[in-house]
């Protein structure tokens, strides 16, 4: 009886909470800069986007005022991107790709469906990051870094 109380507290233990996201998008890593809007085209705020990647880690972020958001520090790869709203059925991207140094802007159209949804705006399209170009260090020769 025991072991059965336990597998099923093991069952009820939620998930674990989703990663932070940052602002800032790096040479390492990347990130989702979108715009949630609705069936009529109209901006979505408050919309939960969730950022799952195949090994299970999830990252979360949330629309502003203007349905929009900015997710980076993401390791590169592909992410099952979900959009959730209280009251309108989520909008769920399979197959997302992050790339490194770079802003994923947008998503192509998920299937029609009827009665509000929520989208991504936007084609699929990448904004590489300013400001994060690596330069090569160049020595003078015969000089002596002095520390």
């Amino acid at each position: 009886m025991p072991a059965i109380l336990l597998s099923f507290s093991l069952l009820l233990q939620s998930a674990p909470a989703p990663l932070p996201v940052r602002p800032v998008v790096s040479s390492t890593e990347g990130g989702l800069k979108a715009e949630v809007r609705d069936h009529q085209g109209a901006p979505v705020p408050g919309v939960r986007i969730l950022l799952r990647q195949a090994d299970g880690r999830t990252w979360a972020a949330t629309t502003n005022a203007q349905g929009q958001c900015q997710a980076g520090g993401l390791p590169p790869g592909e992410y099952r991107v979900e959009l959730r709203k209280e009251g309108l059925p989520s909008a769920v991207y399979p197959r997302l790709l992050i790339r490194a140094n770079a802003w994923l802007l947008g998503a192509p159209p998920l299937p029609e469906l009827r009665g509000p949804r929520l989208r991504l705006a936007g084609p699929p399209a990448y904004e590489d990051a300013p400001g994060t170009a690596i330069v090569p260090l160049r020595r003078e020769p015969g000089k002596i870094p002095m520390h």
